[in-house]
């Protein structure tokens, strides 16, 4: 959690009551630590399919929209983490159109030096 939230963001939460401000992780760093949670779950639920799907979804966005920070956001990540992320990687497969060249460029680095 302390990963996820060392880089955060305030954005309003609109209700039927109003809107409050609340502060929530950047999207890149929800998008590696989907990664990383994906091998951590046990493989008899149906959440990790579901944390791939969500990761591949938002790293696509994020490589066209915001050049450089999934770089970023892998590169914060602890070395105790470094293998699940890797391993995270590879699972994408079934997730990741291979069409999104650029992600898995970056995705592909990330793995080399994880």
């Amino acid at each position: 959690m302390a990963y996820l939230l060392a880089a955060s963001q305030e954005i309003p939460v609109l209700s039927s009551y109003g809107s409050v401000m609340v502060r929530v992780p950047v999207p890149e760093r929800y998008a590696i630590h989907k990664l990383i949670v994906s091998q951590l779950r046990h493989k008899t639920s149906s959440k990790p399919e579901k944390d791939l799907r969500q990761a591949a979804v938002l790293i696509e966005a994020l490589v066209e929209r915001y050049p450089g920070a999934i770089e970023d956001a892998a590169s914060a990540v602890q070395k105790s983490a470094a293998r699940h992320l890797t391993r995270a990687i590879k699972a994408l497969e079934q997730h990741l159109p291979a069409t999104a060249a650029s992600a898995w460029d970056i995705l592909h680095a990330i793995a080399l030096t994880g």
